[in-house]
């Protein structure tokens, strides 16, 4: 049998997007008695962090960390496929989470490339309670197109916007084995 794609042959970029799972600071002076406060920027996160830090004088060394719950008031979690082929149907689902707001209507916009179409609304509203969340899906399908790109979403409530971008390769399909 034939093994391979029936698509054309490209060189796949690779994802150079990515944010950094490390970030480290540069050296930060301690004053006389021991102590520092310093503010410090942390990379775009939902989730746990922890921060670690490392001191040493020539009496000795010391180590110290904590971990950190790091969210916006407002977020998104997008779940989809990273590779599909020309032609497959498949959901995207976002779950869009109101951390801190008070209970209120949101509105929610995803925002399709032309690679891939839909017959549902790309745009809602709904209201989310104060620490809860809720669920959107979006059945979609692949054209015949070989082709990175790119489905963003936008949630907005009250003063807040959150956007978030999902990477998408669509791939040659692979025909069946013999």
């Amino acid at each position: 049998g034939k093994i391979g794609g029936g698509g054309p042959c490209r060189v796949i970029t690779p994802n150079t997007a990515k944010k950094p799972a490390i970030v480290v600071l540069d050296p930060i002076e301690l004053s006389e008695n021991g102590t520092v406060e310093t503010t410090i920027h942390i990379p775009e996160h939902l989730g746990a962090m922890r921060l670690m830090a490392v001191c040493s004088a020539t009496k000795g060394v010391g180590s110290a960390d904590t971990s950190f719950i790091v969210r916006d008031a407002i977020s998104i979690m997008p779940s989809g496929p990273r590779a599909v082929a020309p032609g497959d149907e498949f959901l995207y689902t976002f779950t869009l989470f109101n951390h801190d707001l008070p209970t209120g209507d949101c509105s929610f916009t995803v925002s399709l490339p032309p690679e891939l179409k839909t017959d549902a609304d790309t745009t809602f509203t709904q209201s989310i309670d104060t620490n809860s969340s809720k669920t959107v899906t979006l059945l979609v399908k692949a054209q015949d197109v070989f082709k990175d790109c790119v489905v963003k979403s936008t949630l907005k409530m009250g003063d807040f916007t959150k956007r978030n971008e999902l990477p998408l390769t669509i791939r040659s399909g692979n025909p069946g084995m013999a």
